[in-house]
């Protein structure tokens, strides 16, 4: 009944009749109606159409009063640009055909008014549109114009205790199998990928490996692991936290490791069974990376060498090994305001240790000890060889 009303008030309204009072422009040709505060019940096997002031109402033969001011109901499957769709029997389907822009868009031009306007207009909060114009793929675009979040996902489970397999939220990532079902990424093929602007940061890969820090391809045979990218330094050490990056040990090329920062602000690379060895064969200042776990080797030295050991922190140590005999002096120099312990035996601030004549094989091992209440020196101890203090 309600479907035919509305097909009766399109074809009343299209013919212009007025019922009350009609105004024809010179170039409009419009309709007024004026409003009705009494309305009588129709006689038998009629309706009566009118307008209040709260909207479009009609009235049956019984006297009952219904409202025509509601959004028109279809009846599922609803189609635009197309006219069926074997996969949705009550659903809604909108084909652009060969258009790329939004197919659609959610807008509030009351209270939005985003800065995106060269991808959208300023009403639209919201849109999807094909993530590729001819490969497809579904791109969904949200959009604030304050410091709102632009999109936010939420899975609520419909339990007060779920099982601990059960997520919230799920994604799903797959490929073609070559014919017309999915089949699985492989090992090394992305699942899941999250980018700041044009650039990766994070992501999972088929094996369940993360990508750290950029797009990374993990060495052969790596699953359920991590690849991290090389990234920077932090120059600070943020309250009840440690921090992990991936750098050049001693600022080695091709020496990308592990490194961390704890609380206290002391870093260095993260220990491993295999020590990293760095080749100091000429007068050098050692690098902070280089006292954390370090061996130092003199391998291929020629002339006096003195190595100046940058100031002294909680958790530093090295070991010196030499790797080349010469009849050159060796010396490991602390900065001014640090001493060196060397075998049980203190020196004064600023004063080295070192070997006359470099021998092969050769060995002492540092380890900052603390030796005030906010002072550290170095404790040195003969392994091999004639090492002595200045």
């Amino acid at each position: 009944m309600k479907k035919i009303l509305l097909l009766a008030i399109a074809i009343v309204f299209s013919m212009g009749v007025a019922f009350a009072d009609e105004y024809h422009g010179p170039s409009v040709y419009s309709t007024l109606y004026s409003e009705q505060t009494t309305v009588s019940t129709p006689p038998s096997g009629m309706d009566r159409l009118y307008f209040k002031s709260t909207g479009l109402f009609y009235k049956n033969a019984a006297g009952t009063e219904y409202s025509l001011n509601y959004a028109p109901v279809f009846t599922p499957p609803v189609f635009i640009g197309d006219t069926a769709n074997a996969n949705s029997a009550a659903g809604l389907t909108i084909n652009q055909g060969a258009n790329d822009d939004e197919i659609v868009s959610l807008k509030s031009s009351t209270d939005v008014s985003v800065p995106f306007t060269t991808y959208t207009e300023a009403d639209t909060y919201g849109y999807y549109k094909k993530e590729s114009a001819t490969g497809g793929g579904l791109k969904v675009v949200g959009l604030s114009d304050t410091d709102a979040t632009g999109i936010a996902i939420t899975g609520y489970v419909g339990s007060a205790d779920p099982a601990d397999t059960t997520p919230a939220i799920m994604l799903y990532g797959a490929k073609s199998d070559g014919s017309t079902a999915a089949a699985n990424l492989g090992a090394n093929e992305t699942v899941t990928l999250i980018k700041n602007g044009t650039s990766s940061v994070l992501g999972v890969l088929g094996s369940g490996t993360l990508q750290i820090g950029g797009i990374v391809t993990p060495g052969t045979s790596l699953a359920g692991g991590a690849v991290w990218k090389a990234g920077t330094a932090p120059s600070t050490s943020p309250a009840d936290a440690a921090q992990i990056w991936v750098q050049d040990t001693g600022a080695v090329a091709g020496k990308a490791a592990l490194h961390m920062r704890d609380e206290v602000g002391n870093s260095g690379p993260v220990a491993f069974a295999k020590l990293p060895e760095y080749i100091e064969a000429a007068t050098d200042t050692l690098t902070i990376d280089q006292c954390y776990g370090g061996m130092i080797n003199n391998y291929g030295q020629a002339a006096d060498v003195t190595l100046t050991i940058p100031t002294i922190s909680a958790g530093m140590n090295f070991d010196v090994i030499l790797g080349t005999a010469v009849a050159k002096y060796f010396r490991l120099d602390p900065d001014a305001n640090t001493l060196i312990i060397l075998d049980g035996v203190a020196s004064t601030d600023g004063k080295y240790i070192g070997i006359a004549a470099a021998v092969q094989g050769a060995a002492v091992t540092c380890r900052a000890i603390q030796t005030g209440a906010a002072a550290y020196d170095w404790a040195c101890y003969t392994i091999s060889g004639a090492w002595a203090a200045e």
